[in-house]
């Protein structure tokens, strides 16, 4: 029987993860923080399903461990490090925060992409060892966390320690998703010296003091992107709805600098798609694919993939649905030149990727 999961188009960002959070017993705004509980209210019949991105192999050379980062108490902290063989010293390094359901599968699949980047990523383990399968027990496992700041502190410390002393690592930043994201900010906030580079997926709960905030001098990235259905019919938003956030601060000083300021203008002239299914070997690194696809076809500006499924009767090679989107910026593109594009696409990934189109 064939295995077969779909995605659902509009993902933020490459590897998605989906944040829950749930307790045993009814929620009131008396026994949770007020980010918790409607955390709570938008997500509490979610589970942890892995993405299907992270099915896709980045490289056999990555390698992962569990090691001993922190001692908290009495209590020996694991954490997940992955890094690949290629990998210099003073390599940069990330600190990799999970979502509320601990540092599952999902998040150390995560951890193997960005070393099969270049990065020495370490996995921090906020729930010292326990892992949660139901919204139920992930409630119980982020509020405590969430409310024990001295065990927090000495976990991420410890954390960037190991990197810097056992690692050798250059420079750190930190990544996380929802818990994780705001686990990443508060890294930051808590080492401002220290940490050179901090990207928030989403969040909950996020520190938005600006006093508070002003400790802040390294790059920050914020992935935000469409609100969730969830969230839209919980806040009656009108559909759809987008979130942005811009440092206007920074973009007044970069203007000011003597570095010219350069963009790109956006085509007005119509996006094309196009699908197409074949078979990839399963160690295949899409990201690469991706970039070689759109480097070397002219018109193409981007590929998702929208289907993925495995067949254990071909366990080597994994069915995939792409979806090509075509653009150019002087012209509107023509049925002939889009289909010439799909074609040169079709030749590359057979003679490039062992693809076999279906």
């Amino acid at each position: 029987m064939i295995k077969r999961q779909f995605l659902r188009l509009g993902i933020v960002a490459l590897l998605s993860a989906l944040i829950l959070i749930g307790i045993t017993h009814q929620v009131t705004a008396q026994n949770v923080p007020d980010s918790i509980q409607q955390t709570w209210d938008l997500h509490q019949h979610d589970r942890p399903v892995t993405s299907p991105q992270l099915e896709i192999a980045s490289t056999d050379a990555v390698k992962g461990e569990w090691v001993n980062y922190a001692k908290i108490g009495d209590k020996t902290i694991k954490g997940y490090l992955a890094r690949s063989p290629q990998t210099k010293a003073n390599a940069p390094a990330v600190l990799v925060f999970h979502e509320w359901w601990g540092l599952n599968d999902n998040i150390q699949k995560m951890t193997e992409k960005l070393a099969a980047e270049g990065y020495t990523a370490l996995a921090v383990d906020l729930y010292e060892g326990q892992v949660a399968d139901k919204p139920e027990d992930a409630m119980t496992f982020m509020k405590k966390a969430s409310q024990n700041q001295k065990n927090f502190d000495s976990n991420v410390e410890q954390a960037y320690d190991y990197l810097k002393t056992k690692t050798k690592a250059g420079k750190i930043g930190t990544i996380g998703w929802c818990f994780g994201g705001t686990s990443s900010l508060n890294t930051a906030l808590l080492l401002p010296k220290k940490i050179d580079a901090t990207v928030i997926y989403y969040g909950s709960g996020i520190e938005s003091d600006r006093d508070k905030l002003k400790v802040l001098e390294m790059p920050i990235l914020g992935i935000f992107g469409e609100i969730s259905p969830n969230y839209e019919k919980f806040t009656s938003l009108k559909k759809p709805t987008y979130f942005l956030e811009l440092n206007l601060i920074y973009l007044s000083n970069y203007q000011q600098s003597t570095t010219p300021t350069v963009y790109k203008e956006y085509s007005k002239y119509p996006k094309i798609t196009k699908d197409l299914s074949c078979l990839l070997p399963k160690n295949t690194n899409f990201y690469k694919l991706k970039h070689f696809l759109e480097k070397n076809c002219n018109y193409l500006k981007n590929i998702l993939f929208f289907d993925i499924y495995f067949d254990k009767n071909n366990p080597d090679f994994v069915n995939i649905g792409l979806r090509f989107e075509f653009q150019s910026d002087t012209t509107t593109l023509t049925n002939e030149i889009i289909e010439l594009e799909i074609e040169k696409s079709k030749k590359f990934l057979v003679s490039h990727f062992n693809s076999k189109i279906r």
